[in-house]
């Protein structure tokens, strides 16, 4: 298997999954399913300062994504200037 390395300024992000069920337990339609702006940084390039990897992050949604299948798993390769903030607990 191959190793993912981002270069730059980019980031390699595992994105949280479609919400399909509302908390109530209800379920959504496809058409209705949205893709939270939010994962978890699995690899970056050397340009990146302010993040490390495993930090949950959010970006805007208008952000430069590229989907990308990475341990047979869907992850998403972006710039890091489209991460608007760290989430922690």
């Amino acid at each position: 298997m191959k190793t993912v390395k981002p270069i730059g300024n980019r980031i390699l992000v595992k994105p949280v999954p479609k919400k399909d069920k509302l908390e109530s337990g209800i379920y959504l339609p496809e058409a209705q399913q949205r893709q939270v702006p939010q994962g978890t940084i699995v690899a970056m390039g050397a340009d990146v300062k302010e993040l490390k990897v495993g930090d949950f992050v959010q970006w805007t949604e208008e952000a430069d994504t590229r989907h990308f299948e990475h341990n047979s798993q869907p992850h998403l390769i972006m710039y890091n200037h489209a991460i608007i903030c760290k989430l922690e607990d």
